[in-house]
């Protein structure tokens, strides 16, 4: 082959690679950006009903999960009573937690009965060290900067990985999932207060623990 018509070969060859390098950046880039569309689509307060009927049960675990993608990390663990609770995240879900009926495909959103409070949703593993098999009865509240007491555990709704209270749990073993509890919209200083009912002495086991300012 003659220099200049090597030359050339080479020029090609190094053109059309760069063609494909840019074309598989392209490939690489394009699922995140429309990963960020979805997200920015799934917002319910910009939704007709009939776009909320038509999401999927994925979709709806998304629009009831953290608004940014990342919930407000705790990383805390303390004893109550026979259990070490473990606090691991949670965040705010303000307008409410939506759910799909199986019945109509109806998406509709449940929200507490004052228009001043949402939902907060505690991440927590529950660990039995008493000794032996028993069933798990630990609380979770939390309370306000005027002392209210906002009751935790609230149940019948659609949020993902629910806490299983009041089921049996071994020596050693764990529950672990969500729970949901009543806040004020405000997003205040709140404190944990986590009970665990009618220990060995007929007492009750109580810590409580401020909660992390979003």
């Amino acid at each position: 082959m003659k220099p200049r018509f090597l030359k050339t070969f080479v020029l090609i060859t190094v053109i059309y690679s760069s063609l494909i390098g840019c074309s598989a950046k392209e490939e690489i880039s394009s699922p995140q950006v429309k990963t960020e569309q979805v997200h920015k689509e799934l917002d319910p307060k910009n939704m007709t009903q009939e776009e909320l009927n038509t999401l999927s049960e994925e979709e709806i675990d998304v629009i009831n999960g953290p608004e940014n993608g990342s919930p407000i990390e705790i990383n805390k663990t303390v004893m109550v009573g026979d259990y070490e609770v473990q606090l691991n995240h949670y965040y705010y879900t303000l307008n409410g937690i939506y759910t799909k009926s199986s019945l109509t495909g109806h998406v509709f959103s449940q929200k507490p009965s004052s228009n001043d409070e949402g939902y907060g949703v505690l991440n927590v593993k529950v660990t039995n060290h008493s000794g032996e098999e028993q069933l798990s009865t630990v609380s979770f509240d939390v309370i306000t900067p005027n002392g209210e007491v906002k009751s935790g555990g609230i149940s019948g709704t659609n949020i993902k990985n629910p806490f299983a209270n009041g089921s049996s749990v071994i020596d050693g073993g764990f529950k672990e999932g969500n729970i949901v509890f009543i806040t004020p919209k405000d997003k205040p200083s709140l404190t944990l207060r986590i009970r665990q009912i009618f220990t060995d002495n007929g007492e009750d086991a109580v810590a409580e623990i401020p909660l992390p300012v979003e």
